[in-house]
């Protein structure tokens, strides 16, 4: 039987999702500050990749765990600070195609293609069978329904209007 190392017993770590911090996921202490106080001033920055380059991963690249280059397609598309739409795009159509998209379009179609992704990948999610399509369909029976409305409102105004009418023509020929 293993048990827990006496140090890791007096750490107080927090059970946390890093994409929504209200769902658990991850287990991260909970003065995180106090560990890097720790670290000698010496020690900081000495790392090969703090050299290397000075920004944060796109969210693709962290999400598969590999360096970030200066040319990532993703770059642009997926800020590390969004990780949950690359999540879905990812889950659902894969890097390989997601990337294969991206250089295959112009650079300037590049964002509208990404927010199709991203959304036509989360009503997926949300509905695997029909995905975005049963989005589309209720969008339509409910134009349907309101150009139905329409046009019958438009008739009950016709009919009261000739009604007017008619009345108004019966009251000038009364009067006179």
């Amino acid at each position: 039987m293993h048990t827990l190392p006496k140090k890791l017993l007096q750490l107080d770590l927090h059970y946390c999702n890093p994409l929504n911090p209200a769902v658990s996921g991850f287990l991260y202490p909970a003065a995180a500050s106090s560990y890097v106080d720790q670290v000698p001033s010496s020690q900081v920055g000495r790392g090969e990749a703090s050299r290397s380059r000075s920004r944060a991963p796109c969210a693709a690249c962290k999400q598969l765990r590999r360096r970030c280059s200066d040319d990532c397609i993703f770059i642009p598309y997926f800020p590390s600070t969004e990780p949950e739409k690359f999540a879905a795009v990812h889950r659902i159509f894969g890097e390989s195609n997601a990337s294969k998209l991206l250089q295959d379009i112009p650079p300037e179609l590049g964002e509208d293609a990404v927010i199709s992704m991203v959304y036509e990948a989360n009503a997926r999610l949300r509905d695997p069978v029909y995905g975005c399509v049963a989005s589309v369909a209720a969008l339509q029976l409910h134009a349907s329904q309101l150009q139905q409305e329409l046009a019958s409102a438009l008739n009950t105004t016709s009919n009261q209007l000739s009604e007017l009418l008619s009345l108004l023509s019966y009251m000038n020929t009364s009067c006179s």
